[in-house]
């Protein structure tokens, strides 16, 4: 269940902010870390547990539940991604996670200039974006271009897809960080 309240503390506190900051994320044990803005929401929005060891090789965390294309997220490694700006790049691993969530503010030609809005959510299936993008002869690495198509076809927020519904609450807690 979201915590739409402490969400919505979390969101004051980030615009009272005049500069950028790390934010502070408790990892499963109770592990304190300066942690990452994207993997906050992350653990707070999605079905998702981050692992214990921030240095965690090869993801952030994994699945608890939920489904993506009719098959089970539960167990599934996702590496999550916090992007300020939408700029059509995705910093790859060689070996990919099972998934990729990307949590990213507006396209680099739009405004507002605002570290924590979150404007759009995507989820790629990394061995399928991977293959993919061999496949066309991109190069894997940090950062990798990927085409608008896979773009679209991987967004879940704001607009709906069917292949990883939102629910009405996750909406509403992803609409917290929009725009003042």
């Amino acid at each position: 269940m979201i915590d739409l309240e402490l969400l919505k503390r979390i969101t004051r506190v980030l615009r009272a902010l005049d500069e950028p900051a790390g934010v502070l994320v408790v990892r499963p044990q109770g592990t304190r870390v300066n942690g990452d803005f994207g993997e906050l929401v992350a653990a707070s929005v999605f079905p998702v547990v981050l692992h214990d060891d921030p240095l965690h090789p090869g993801s952030d965390g994994f699945f608890t539940g939920g489904r993506h294309g009719g098959q089970s997220l539960r167990g599934k490694t996702v590496e999550i991604k916090r992007y300020a700006k939408h700029g059509g790049y995705l910093d790859l691993k060689p070996t990919p996670p099972d998934y990729y969530l990307v949590i990213s503010g507006p396209k680099t030609n739009e405004k507002p200039i605002d570290p924590w809005v979150i404007k759009r959510v995507f989820l790629f299936d990394g061995p399928r974006l991977h293959d993919d993008l061999v496949k066309h002869g991109v190069k894997i690495g940090e950062p990798t271009s990927i085409r608008k198509e896979l773009w679209d076809g991987a967004k879940i927020f704001p607009r709906h897809n069917p292949d990883y519904p939102l629910s009405t609450e996750q909406r509403e807690a992803l609409e917290l960080f929009g725009a003042r």
